[in-house]
């Protein structure tokens, strides 16, 4: 739920409230990919580089195996 909330502000440009609400999926499933990847998009938009970083790495991490990432 709390990630179709996000996505539907990310679509309405509200960046600030999609992140909000991306930390609250994360909260309750730590292991979805593209809550961290929708967060990172909205810490972009957000002008925060450095914690957009912290989010794309995250993704990385989890899929570590996955080649495609890369």
């Amino acid at each position: 739920v709390f990630y179709q909330l996000g996505i539907s502000h990310y679509g309405l440009q509200e960046y600030r409230k999609a992140k909000e609400y991306f930390d609250e999926e994360i909260k309750l499933n730590p292991n979805h990919l593209n809550s961290y990847v929708k967060k990172g998009d909205s810490l972009l938009m957000l002008k925060e580089y450095y914690e957009a970083n912290i989010c794309f790495n995250k993704v990385i991490a989890i899929k570590s195996n996955d080649s495609t990432l890369y």
